[in-house]
């Protein structure tokens, strides 16, 4: 049985080595998350695609709020995921902070808010994919939000995507900042970052504000680009006109 082994594994190797770039087609992450994330989020469920991020292997994380919006329970991955987003003080739940006071910005702050008003109002499920990178890898999830009992909503994220790639310093949560500098925001949607009134790929953003040149570096916020934003209400719209999760 070994030698029947090693003879497939010698045959498969003699096979790609006669192969040469016109035989083989690269496979690209989806164009956005609107088209390209329809993988299952069965609990548990392994196999992602993609290679896996080197500093972090959180896939699913779960957390709760109650009626008042106050975070009443923390589940899979969150003390992970606190970390990981360089925000160690998260990891231990506080039964007096509001979920919203862990959201930097006004206007990612009611776009959630939105959200959560509508899964109350229609009380169904809604996902919302998002992009959420780290220093080595390009990473979509999907977040479904759901009613519970008494008021309560439901939060759970999978990693559906990622893809490694060479290390972004300003995605990386240990970096030193210069916080007398202005935030760059970064489309929680697209991955996209504004610089100069423009929403660029984060590569090409490092490269045009020249940031491998500065000694430190500015620090960063989510946000939401103008793309995304309509691509983002009009989805809602059609998810309360139905009166249920997306199919």
């Amino acid at each position: 049985m070994a030698q029947q082994s090693g003879d497939a594994t010698e045959r498969v190797i003699r096979a790609l080595e006669s192969l040469d770039a016109a035989d083989l087609v690269l496979i690209e992450p989806p164009p956005s998350v609107w088209d390209g994330i329809e993988a299952s989020i069965e609990s548990g469920r392994g196999g992602l695609p993609g290679s896996p991020s080197p500093e972090s292997t959180v896939a699913i994380v779960e957390y709760s709020i109650d009626a008042f919006d106050m975070l009443a329970g923390v589940g899979a991955g969150w003390v992970d995921a606190a970390i990981d987003h360089g925000a160690p003080e998260l990891a231990r739940p506080d039964d007096n902070r509001v979920l919203w006071e862990s959201i930097d910005g006004d206007e990612m702050r009611e776009l959630w808010q939105l959200v959560v008003r509508q899964v109350r109002s229609e009380q169904s499920e809604v996902r919302v994919p998002f992009r959420c990178d780290s220093a080595h890898a390009r990473r979509w999830f999907e977040m479904a939000i759901a009613p519970v009992a008494d008021g309560g909503v439901r939060f759970r994220s999978v990693l559906v995507f990622q893809e490694a790639r060479s290390p972004i310093a300003l995605l990386d949560p240990t970096i030193e900042r210069d916080h007398a500098s202005a935030p760059i925001a970064l489309c929680s949607w697209c991955g996209r970052g504004r610089f100069d009134g423009s929403w660029l790929d984060i590569e090409r953003l490092v490269a045009d504000a020249r940031l491998l040149e500065r000694d430190s570096l500015p620090p960063v916020t989510p946000g939401i680009c103008g793309s995304c934003r309509e691509q983002m209400s009009v989805a809602l719209l059609a998810q309360g006109v139905s009166g249920g999760s997306p199919g």
